[in-house]
This record gives C-alpha cells, structure tokens and sequence, in this order.
C-alpha cells in the first residue's frame, strides 16, 4: 500500500496569527484582573464610573478602603435608602413635606404640603399648600403657622380648618386631608348616580347634576319632575324635594331617596 502524501504546509502568515491571538488572549487576562482589583478596593460607585471612563491600559494603583471608610460608605448609602423609602411611604400615606424659599421679600423659608387623595383606584389631583412658620428660636410658644399659598379648592373649609387646628400643624394637616378624601368620595358617587340613572332606561331620567362641593345633587326626568338632594360632608343624604312635572311634591319618591347615603339612591330607586 501506497504512504499517502503529507500534508500541504501550513500558510506562511498562519503562525503569526496564532502568536497574535496568543498576546490577545494574555492581555485580556491581565486587564480582567486588574478591573477585579479595583473593584474590590473602591465603592460600586467608583467603580462604575472607572470602567466607563477608562480609554487606555495605563491606571493608577488605588489603596484598599479602611474599615472605618467602609463602614462610612455603607452607613451613607443605607441613610439614603431609608430616606428614599420614607418618601415614598409619605406619598402613599397622601402627605408629603418640602422646603422652599419664597422668592419674593424678605425671602423668607416656606413649609411646602403636598396632599395627595387616591379614591375610585385613581390618584386624584395633587394640591399644594405653602405654610409660613413661626420663629421659634426666641419664643418657642408664641404664633402660629401662616397659610402663604395654596392650590386648594375654595369650597373646603380651609379658614375654620386653621383656626381649629393653629397649635398643632399635624392635625390641621390631616384634617384638611380628610376634608379632600370626604369630597373626593362623595364626587365617585355622584358620578355613579349619573351612570346608573342614565343606563336604567325604565327611570327615564334625563340628567344628573352637583355643584363644586357635591353638596346639592339634582335629579331631572324627561317629563318635568325634578330632585334636589342635599348631601352631607360624610355623603349621607340630610333633605330631599322633589317636585313633579304638575309643580306638586312627590312624598314617595323623598322618602325613598332619604332613606341612607348617596351611593345607595340607584339602589333605593331601583335603578
């Protein structure tokens, strides 16, 4: 039998490339090694910010952080982590704090509010109030907070809700929240008054209607009869008058609309 022939040698330039992926290869490693150094003698955020700033191999050896520098560096970053989540838990609660400085004279510092209502699973518009504090430095008991600003409705009881609360901001605060969650939930059930009336084709009811406050609801029918319900702060209905199309009063229909809340009149109607 035959020897077959060797096999062709290999091309010129196949060692070179070999020697050059080789060098490849050991430069690879030492800078892996090098960026697992510095990673472990620096914060995470000095790290981070040495691989996306390094353009060339050349560095500088950084001293390990001291246990006393540690421990700093996590003290700080859990600081920041619980503040954050403070916030965060103030803003589902519906209070928020901040400080600003009025830009106008005398430049005084303001106590920013921000109240925040969640009600028919949505966040309702947010309002703000700017609070001017008393010095306490000199007289700790005298004055009380001043309201500077506000983006609060007018039909919330704000001037009796300051005179009410003026020694204690936290509960002026949270009365003044109350006050907005109350009217938030009367506003839902008055627009569920309106989807149910109008959906329940046996009602004929043409419209339904309430003012700013939800404090005054009015029921209109197709043939002339018309509802006034007066709402309590609580959504509770106090008075109903309801007159016919003839100008007469309709004792039936008021004593079924008084009978509980405003969420419950479609029920109580049989809408």
């Amino acid at each position: 039998m035959a020897t077959p022939p060797p096999p062709p040698p290999p091309p010129a330039a196949l060692p070179a490339l070999h020697t050059q992926l080789a060098s490849l290869e050991r430069e690879k490693t030492r800078l892996t090694t090098q960026l697992l150094s510095l990673r472990a003698s620096r914060p995470v955020a000095s790290a981070s910010a040495t691989a996306s700033t390094a353009t060339t191999t050349t560095t500088t050896t950084t001293p390990p952080l001291s246990d006393s520098q540690i421990l700093s560096h996590v003290f700080a970053s859990s600081t920041t982590n619980h503040a954050a989540a403070r916030t965060r838990l103030h803003r589902i609660a519906g209070i928020t704090t901040f400080a600003v400085r009025d830009p106008s004279p005398p430049h005084e510092k303001l106590l920013g509010i921000r109240i925040e209502v969640f009600a028919e699973r949505t966040f309702r518009i947010p309002h703000y109030i700017l609070l001017s504090l008393p010095d306490t430095s000199s007289a700790p008991k005298s004055g009380t907070f001043t309201i500077h600003r506000h983006t609060l409705p007018p039909f919330l009881p704000l001037a009796r809700l300051s005179l009410l609360h003026a020694r204690s901001l936290s509960a002026f605060v949270r009365a003044l929240r109350r006050a907005m969650l109350l009217h938030a939930r009367r506003e839902a059930a008055a627009m569920k008054l309106k989807r149910q009336a109008l959906a329940a084709a046996a009602a004929a009811v043409e419209d339904v209607e309430w003012d700013a406050e939800v404090a005054l609801v009015t029921v209109t029918w197709g043939n002339g009869s018309k509802a006034w319900i007066r709402v309590g702060e609580e959504g509770d209905v106090g008075k109903v008058v309801v007159v016919g199309g003839s100008g007469g009063r309709e004792r039936g229909l008021e004593r079924k609309i008084v009978g509980g809340g405003l969420e419950g009149v479609a029920g109580r109607m049989g809408w």
